[in-house]
Formats: C-alpha cells, sequence, structure tokens
C-alpha cells in the first residue's frame, strides 16, 4: 500500500513559494512561478505542475538559471518587442512577455513579444489565460531542444512542444 496524502491549494501555494524564496528568488517571483504550477495541476497538466518544483531547485543549484535576471526588452518596434530574459525562470520571463504584449495589444490593436535566452516555462496556456482575463486573445509559442529525428535521419532534430 502506498501512502497517499492530499494537501490543498493553500498548502501546496506556501510550500512552493517558501521553497522557491529560499532557492533564492523574491517573494513576488516565487508566487508567479507557484502560481503557473498550480494552474497546471489544477487542468491536469502534471507533468508542468508542482512535480517540477524538484528539477528546477536542482538546476537552481547547479547554477544554470540565473535567479535575479533583469529581464531587459531590449528593441521594440510599434506592436513588436524582444525581451531578453537573462537565463532567468521561463515563468517570469513569459509573464513578464505577456504583461507587455498585453499592453502593446491595447495601444495597437496587436501584439507580439519574443523571449530569447530564457528556461523551462511550463503550460503556454497559462500565459494565453492572462491575456483573457484582460478580454484579449493571447497566443503563446515556444520552441524545444532536438529531441526526434525526421523520417530517414539519424541526428535528433525537431523538438517534441507542439
Amino acid at each position: 500500500m502506498s501512502d497517499v496524502r492530499n494537501y490543498s491549494i493553500e498548502q501546496l501555494t506556501e510550500f512552493s513559494v517558501n521553497v522557491l524564496t529560499k532557492a533564492g528568488l523574491t517573494p513576488e517571483n516565487a508566487e508567479i512561478i507557484t502560481d503557473s504550477l498550480i494552474f497546471a495541476d489544477l487542468r491536469n497538466v502534471s507533468s508542468h505542475g508542482i512535480v517540477r518544483l524538484p528539477t528546477y531547485i536542482e538546476r537552481v543549484s547547479a547554477g544554470i538559471m540565473n535567479l535575479q535576471p533583469e529581464m531587459n526588452y531590449i528593441s521594440q518596434r510599434g506592436a513588436t518587442c524582444l525581451l531578453d530574459a537573462e537565463n532567468g525562470f521561463g515563468q517570469l520571463a513569459g509573464y513578464k512577455a505577456m504583461k507587455k504584449t498585453m499592453e502593446l495589444a491595447k495601444e495597437y490593436g496587436i501584439g507580439m513579444v519574443a523571449v530569447r535566452n530564457s528556461n523551462h516555462f511550463g503550460t503556454a496556456s497559462y500565459f494565453s489565460m492572462m491575456a483573457l482575463e484582460e478580454g484579449l486573445i493571447g497566443i503563446t509559442m515556444a520552441n524545444a531542444s532536438p529531441a526526434i529525428a525526421p523520417l530517414g535521419t539519424a541526428s535528433p532534430l525537431l523538438g517534441t512542444t507542439p
């Protein structure tokens, strides 16, 4: 028999925020990341939920991710913008990018922000739903590392992100 325990959303939220804050993130950034993880779990996308927390902490401990990136917009032309995430958490980059995208859309009727130098950002729909809450349509896309080889080839070239 396995020992299965159920935890409330509040308990999971508090736990995750505490873990991320102790790892060196600001409370505000820890809350954004936690919100996206809980969002995934509540929609049965558990592969992108709280289960990701240990992996993120391992990446932080290994010095792979920047805990305090400035994430600056390095260029903007009209309704388009480029955000340099400075190797920070993907959720923080996605959150900041969608906020800017919504601002641009309200000004120009459409907005697009590309992100570079980021990490795994979790469930893409989290960011699209941010736009929906503002009465906007949000489309979120991401690239993926090469994981599979195209038919007839030997080397991985294509990612598995839809």
